[in-house]
């Protein structure tokens, strides 16, 4: 019985700490400064953004701790060069740092693409679509 009980505890706690990790890497919402805000915490690789929509004007802010920064993106693809110009659509917005906070201006509706430009990371998951448009009733 005690083994049982000691097993059960282990699979509670287990759940706990896979529920606590899991809730760091959501996005959360928040208001900032009159616009709705959308708060990307942490901004890091090997994590797999999924798409978000939100209102248009929404402001996004990324936070990571690490060397990252925010560059917009045309697409969903990861670019192989970071270098931006008029003719890619890159533009950089946060430059890479080691540790930061980064907040766009209020989005304007349509589909907007968010990677990071440091080597590897857009791969490994920091590319982020935003859809400033229509919320869906869930």
């Amino acid at each position: 019985m005690a083994a049982m009980k000691t097993a059960c505890f282990c699979a509670v706690a287990l759940l706990l700490l896979t529920v606590g990790a899991s809730a760091g890497r959501e996005l959360q919402q928040t208001t900032s400064k009159g616009n709705p805000e959308h708060v990307i915490d942490p901004w890091a690789p090997n994590i797999k953004y999924p798409p978000v929509t939100v209102a248009p004007g929404t402001v996004i802010t990324f936070k990571w701790r690490f060397p990252n920064g925010v560059d917009r993106v045309p697409s969903g693809q990861c670019p192989s060069d970071f270098t931006p110009s008029p003719s890619n659509g890159i533009v950089v917005l946060a430059p890479v740092s080691d540790g930061g906070t980064f907040s766009t201006p209020p989005l304007d509706p349509g589909v907007h693409w968010f990677a990071c430009p440091v080597p590897g990371h857009c791969p490994s998951g920091m590319i982020i679509q935003i859809t400033a448009g229509p919320l869906t009733a869930g």
